[in-house]
């Protein structure tokens, strides 16, 4: 007989001893009744619309999401492994067996094979609750078989690794309860060593615990993620566990010497499992079989991680507000696949209730306001000379799924992260100019707050060098790629408007920002009117009043849906609201294009005087009607403009307030300006979110199969095999 039959031998002798002890038995039924009261309680969130459906994996939560998954898996382990030697050794069969052709390892080979096909038996009912899953989701929307095929692939995987590991604590005695609790205790002290990061933050080595979390691992089958450094980690644990439990198997029945160049070669089988486990946790690879990939990085990903050559810090700020939990756990997720695939690239998570300092420090350091940190997060990618912020509103589309709850309609984290990390990682340092000498905002902070500080800052965090030009009639300097004219208070003169000219006519690039100030009956120019002209702008002596859209500002309203598909404003349609005070009409002829506009219900008031003077407005027959432009942009050859009705709004005491999103507005404004602007590459990759449609009645009959049925056939299954013994015997 060979040494494969031999073990196959004593696998099959050990499964026929499982299903012919009554102790077998009950412990399925008991954990069959607890994985059915838990998959029922999936079951209930899953059917709740007024609770959102878990992202990712439609069945995560119930693969190893809950401490009660794993404490009655290490019980059913712990259980199934008892009895392996210990009882054997107890009844004189280990004794026995051994006096067979059998060796000790292939003995214990065999018995952790049977036990093994024990534990998979048991899990097999619970295929039915994928298929309740998909006869319950709604028609077009059902889940991803795939995830759920791995998620049980590993099961399988980890079963057969705590099973190696259990029967190796209870080779040495012949006490079951001894061999159980010892097995159990072992298991659980895995659990927690994997968790001592989350437990106990100030604990260091995260990496190492990360690669022995139990619960990432299963979290990471039921999304469909399959990591060799999981698969080196249970192969590993199978090893040893086997290698272990053949060396104390020997105890009490071996020489010394035999006992201990066998436990010399079971720590051997642990250094080359250890050392495994680090070369492949060097060089990560994984399998993602989901259908949007979204456990995968793309090709452009890579490419540019590859081209990290200095430190780069990545700080995810989680934010306050519970509903926003599951996305940032997406992002980390991703950031987290990033630094495995970049080193240089370090991960680090700000919590703004525990460490409100660090927000401090990072909303001076990113130019985002505390208030968006703390309510709202952001991802903010940081090397010694570059800043880039990334807000949540650029990383996911929010809104509310088919069944009217609240979902992530689409995530895009990677792309958005994707193109910060290159801009935060590229040389170039385009130079950007800024007029001062008509009485435009500082750059610098003004006791007023009407400066342009804050944006000033974000630019030169983005990468952009901005410098002030004290006289602009000069020319524009050679290295300014594109001038700012930001809220002239006086127009700018002859010499000056000549110079703009002359730089557009050599493909410059111009952001006009302007604000309505009276003069007369009309509003003062600012002086570069005959220069955007040949662009297709004109902007007239009237105020945009939207009443439908006013805010609590005077004389403001503010725009949220009604921007133009365009460079400058992607990612601002029903996600950002840009306010405008008192803004100056935008009149746009080809080739320019409307970047903002007012509502249908806008106009463009001529009655400068009644309008300032708070007279009641209404819209007559000297004014624009309908919706008006308030922000433009326009291409002629290389030479590029925008032009935005409202200065006003820049300013850092409106950022200071976090006081709508105009300082976005003209950070990407100032983008396309310079070609820096990206268009979205990669496809939707929002992992799955699946919701059920039952009814209360349906929801019963789920417990009552779940709790109730699948259990009692498993007393149905042992009555049957009680029968069949009798009958035999």
């Amino acid at each position: 007989m060979t040494r494969a039959r031999r073990i196959l031998f004593v696998a099959r002798r050990e499964l026929a001893a499982y299903f012919a002890s009554p102790i077998a038995y009950v412990v399925g039924v008991l954990f069959l009744a607890v994985q059915g009261f838990s998959f029922w309680a999936v079951v209930q969130v899953l059917s709740d619309p007024a609770r959102k459906a878990p992202m990712g994996g439609v069945l995560r939560t119930y693969f190893g999401g809950t401490f009660l998954y794993w404490t009655f898996v290490f019980v059913l382990v712990a259980t199934a492994a008892m009895r392996l030697i210990a009882d054997d050794r107890r009844q004189g069969n280990w004794e026995a067996l051994l006096t067979t052709p059998v060796e000790e390892g292939e003995a214990v080979v065999g018995k952790w094979l049977g036990a093994l096909g024990y534990y998979l038996a048991l899990w097999l009912p619970t295929l039915a609750f994928p298929l309740i899953v998909v006869a319950y989701a709604p028609q077009g929307s059902g889940p991803e078989l795939a995830p759920i095929a791995t998620a049980y692939l590993g099961v399988a995987l980890s079963g057969a690794g705590f099973l190696a590991l259990a029967l190796a604590a209870g080779a040495a005695t012949s006490n079951q309860v001894i061999a159980a609790v010892a097995g159990f205790v072992l298991l659980l002290a895995m659990l927690l060593v994997g968790q001592l990061p989350e437990l106990a933050p100030s604990v260091g080595g995260g990496g190492v615990f990360e690669h022995i979390d139990l619960r990432r691992h299963m979290n990471a089958f039921a999304r469909g993620d399959l990591e060799l450094r999981v698969a080196a980690f249970y192969a590993g644990a199978i090893a040893v566990g086997l290698a272990a439990a053949t060396a104390l198997a020997g105890v009490g029945r071996r020489r010394r010497a035999v006992l201990l160049a066998r436990l010399a070669a079971a720590g051997l089988v642990l250094v080359i499992a250890v050392l495994v486990n680090a070369l492949v946790a060097r060089h990560p690879a994984h399998l993602d079989v989901t259908a949007a990939r979204v456990n995968s990085l793309e090709a452009r990903t890579r490419r540019i991680l590859a081209q990290v050559s200095e430190p780069v810090d990545a700080v995810l700020v989680r934010a306050g507000e519970p509903g926003f939990a599951e996305v940032y756990d997406e992002i980390e997720r991703l950031l987290r696949r990033m630094a495995q695939r970049q080193p240089r690239l370090r991960v680090t998570v700000v919590d703004p209730v525990r460490q409100p300092e660090a927000i401090e420090r990072l909303a001076v350091d990113a130019g985002v306001p505390e208030p968006v940190l703390r309510g709202v997060g952001a991802v903010v990618f940081r090397t010694a000379e570059r800043v880039q912020t990334v807000e949540l509103l650029d990383m996911a589309d929010l809104g509310r799924d088919r069944l009217e709850a609240g979902a992530v309609l689409a995530l895009r984290a990677e792309d958005v992260f994707a193109t910060a990390l290159e801009d935060a990682i590229d040389p170039d340092r385009p130079v950007v100019c800024a007029s001062t000498e008509h009485g435009e905002m500082a750059l610098s902070h003004a006791d007023d707050g009407r400066d342009a500080a804050a944006l000033a800052q974000r630019l030169e965090r983005d990468g952009v060098r901005v410098e002030s030009i004290a006289r602009l009639a000069g020319g524009v300097p050679a290295p300014c790629r594109a001038l700012l004219v930001l809220g002239p208070q006086r127009p700018l003169g002859a010499a000056a408007a000549t110079a703009v000219d002359r730089f557009l006519r050599d493909g410059g690039r111009l952001l006009l920002a302007i604000d309505a100030r009276p003069q007369g009956s009309g509003l003062v120019p600012h002086g570069l009117e005959l220069v955007i002209v040949r662009f297709g702008l004109r902007t007239p002596d009237a105020i945009v009043v939207d009443p439908a859209n006013s805010i609590e500002l005077e004389h403001g309203w503010g725009v949220y849906e009604d921007y133009a598909v365009h460079a400058v404003t992607a990612g601002f349609e029903d996600r950002r609201l840009t306010v405008w005070t008192l803004p100056r009409a935008v009149v746009v002829e080809p080739p320019a294009v409307a970047l903002a506009s007012s509502s249908s219900t806008g106009w463009a008031e001529t009655d400068i005087a009644a309008l300032l003077g708070d007279a009641q407005v209404s819209a007559d027959k000297r004014d624009l009607i309908g919706a008006i432009p308030v922000a433009a942009a326009s291409k002629v050859d290389d030479a590029r403009v925008v032009v935005l009705g409202a200065a006003r709004p820049l300013a850092s005491d409106y950022d200071a307030r976090g006081v709508g999103a105009n300082r976005q507005l003209a950070v990407s404004a100032v983008s396309w300006l310079l070609d820096r602007s990206r268009p979205l590459e990669f496809a939707d990759k929002t992992p799955e979110r699946v919701r059920l449609l039952m009814t209360v009645g349906q929801q019963r009959i789920v417990f009552a199969l779940c709790v109730g049925v699948l259990p009692l056939m498993w007393v149905g299954i042992g009555g049957l095999v009680w029968w069949r013994r009798r009958r035999v015997g």
